[in-house]
């Protein structure tokens, strides 16, 4: 299940959010707590398994996050 983008920014009030919503919130940082707490992975591992092959996620990451741009990034954020 996806929430539209607006129940998940805090767009929409609670009351209007699906009944499986707490479910669903628990779901994502349970899963989260589990990926991040298995040591015998890098922290890459997480945000590789959570990219669909060809996806957005993959896509922004190849396109924006390149040898140049994270250097620029790196130094503005220093």
């Amino acid at each position: 299940m996806s929430l539209p983008y607006a129940a998940r920014t805090g767009g929409l009030p609670v009351r209007a959010w699906p009944p499986t919503t707490p479910r669903y919130i628990r779901g994502l940082f349970q899963g989260v707590g589990r990926a991040l707490s298995d040591e015998s992975h890098s922290l890459h591992r997480p945000a590789a398994d959570h990219e669909p092959p060809n996806g957005n996620n993959e896509r922004v990451r190849t396109t924006w996050f390149d040898a140049a741009r994270c250097s620029t990034l790196t130094q503005e954020l220093q």
